[in-house]
C-alpha cells in the first residue's frame, strides 16, 4: 500500500489484484505485514497470515484480524477483504505470483488428437449462427497457456463436425493444478473470436489416465454450466527415452524444464 504519515488508525481503501498459480502446502499462507516507514529502513510492527487453502475453499472473506509482533504482542488490527476467482490463464496486464516451492517432475509423451464434433453449443451471433472452431491449450509452470492444436472453423452451425486429427509431442514440467483445455470459439471475421465454452481435464489425470476420450458437457469459462457437449478422443502415450517420434509436432511447455535431464535421456532438441 501507500504510506500514510502520522496515523495510528490509517485507512487505505486500496485494491490489489494478483494472478496466482503454482503448488502449495497446507502451511502456505498469504502474509500481511503492518510496516513502519522509516527514512533508514522499514520495520514490521506486526503480521497476519491467512491460510491459502482456506481461501481456495471459501472464495470470499471479510476479516478483522490482529497483526502480531515478533514479541507476540498485538500491534493493531487489520480490516481486509480477500476474494479468490478461478481463472484460465493470466489476464493481460495483471501482476503474476507463482508458487514453485515444490519441484515438479518433467513429463514427455505424444498426444494423438481426434476432435470429432460438438452438439447444441451456445449461439453467440445475433445474426445467423455461431461459426465454431476449437483451440486446445495446455498450462504449465510459468507460462500462461501453450496452444497444441486448432481446428478449422465451420460456418453457421450449432452442431459442428470437425473430425480433426493432429499429432503433438509435448515435453515439459507441469504443476498439479495445470490442465489441458478444449476452448470453443465463435469466429468473428477480423474481430477477436468470442469464447463459447470449454472442456478441461486436470493434467495429472490426463497423463495418468492416458488422455481423454468421450462426450463431455461444455462449461463456461468461469466454470459455470454451459450449453452443449463436445466429443473427443485424445490419447496420451508417455515417452521415456530417445528422440521424439517422427511425424509429431514438438511443443515444449514449462520454463523450469530440465535440459540436462533431457540430454541424459538422449532427446534431440
Amino acid at each position: 500500500t501507500e504510506t500514510i504519515k502520522n496515523a495510528q488508525e490509517p485507512v487505505w481503501k486500496e485494491e490489489k489484484e494478483f494472478f496466482l498459480q503454482g503448488r502449495f502446502t497446507t502451511d502456505t499462507a498469504i502474509q500481511f505485514s503492518l510496516m513502519e516507514s522509516d527514512t533508514v529502513y522499514d520495520s514490521a510492527l506486526g503480521t497476519y497470515g491467512f491460510p491459502l487453502s482456506k481461501l481456495l475453499e471459501e472464495k470470499h472473506h471479510e476479516l478483522v484480524e490482529p497483526a502480531v509482533s515478533k514479541e507476540n504482542t498485538v500491534a493493531g488490527k487489520l480490516t481486509l477483504v480477500i476474494d479468490f476467482t478461478p481463472m484460465h490463464g493470466k489476464p493481460e496486464g495483471m501482476e503474476a505470483v507463482y508458487l514453485e516451492n515444490v519441484k515438479a517432475d518433467p513429463v514427455a509423451g505424444k498426444i494423438d488428437f481426434y476432435i470429432e464434433k460438438a452438439e447444441n453449443i451456445a449461439d453467440m451471433d445475433s445474426i445467423g449462427k455461431t461459426d465454431p472452431f476449437i483451440q486446445v491449450w495446455i498450462s504449465a509452470m510459468q507460462k500462461q497457456l501453450t496452444m497444441l492444436t486448432e481446428t478449422d472453423d465451420i460456418s453457421n452451425t450449432l452442431n459442428p463436425v470437425w473430425r480433426h486429427s493432429d499429432k503433438v509431442f509435448i515435453r515439459g514440467t507441469f504443476l498439479d493444478a495445470a490442465y489441458i483445455g478444449f476452448r470453443i470459439y465463435d469466429k468473428e471475421g477480423i474481430k477477436q473470436a468470442k469464447i463459447t465454452g470449454v472442456v478441461e481435464k486436470n493434467i495429472v489425470d490426463f497423463f495418468e489416465e492416458g488422455g481423454i476420450t468421450g462426450t463431455f458437457p461444455i462449461k463456461m469459462e468461469d466454470g459455470s454450466k454451459g450449453e452443449g457437449t463436445l466429443t473427443v478422443k485424445c490419447v496420451f502415450t508417455k515417452h521415456t527415452e530417445g528422440p521424439p517420434p517422427m511425424g509429431y509436432k514438438i511443443v515444449e511447455c514449462g520454463d523450469q524444464f530440465d535440459r540436462k535431464w533431457k540430454k541424459d535421456k538422449n532427446w534431440d532438441m
